[in-house]
């Protein structure tokens, strides 16, 4: 109810749900999904909705919302996909649409980051250049705030609203 209220509030058009949770069947878990069902059931039919592609429960979320959606990800059924990912030294390396990002992070766990960095891009009509020039400048200094694994990291759903 929450988010519902928030939503008529602010209108958010677009959303980005993709996380490192661990689902145990907890209260916490349930509690989170249906924070991030009431999310997407609440954004506008002209809004969009960003998904970990990679992520089945997640992609479910896109039967629940009347935005589009976009799914970033590696698979093939994903819309925003990363492909030709190695790691040199302290960068993450990789190609969307066949342009080569090249991000000073630590590790691979930031990949899925970088593609919704990319998929709001497209959705807010930036050139993919426009996206790689604001990611590879990046400050080295973020990869000591991202952890090097996060196997084991719960995380809850963060809601930021942009009330303009």
């Amino acid at each position: 109810d929450r988010i519902r209220a928030y939503s008529h509030l602010c209108c958010p058009e677009i959303a980005v749900i993709y996380g490192t949770v661990v689902s145990h069947g907890t209260a916490a878990d349930v509690k989170r999904a249906e924070r991030e069902a009431e999310l997407a059931a609440n954004l506008p039919r002209d809004g969009w909705l960003v998904l970990d592609g990679d992520r089945p429960e997640l992609c479910r979320l896109a039967e629940s919302t009347a935005a589009r959606v976009l799914l970033v990800g590696r698979g093939s059924h994903c819309d925003v996909v990363a492909s030709e990912i190695t790691r040199h030294d302290d960068e993450l390396v990789f190609a969307v649409d066949g342009m080569q990002f090249c991000i000073p992070v630590h590790g691979r766990h930031t990949l899925h980051v970088a593609l919704t960095a990319c998929a709001v891009g497209r959705v807010m009509q930036l050139s993919m250049a426009e996206v790689r020039e604001g990611l590879e400048s990046l400050s080295p200094h973020l990869a000591a705030v991202i952890p090097r694994s996060l196997e084991n990291v719960r995380c809850e759903t963060d809601f930021r609203l942009d009330c303009r």
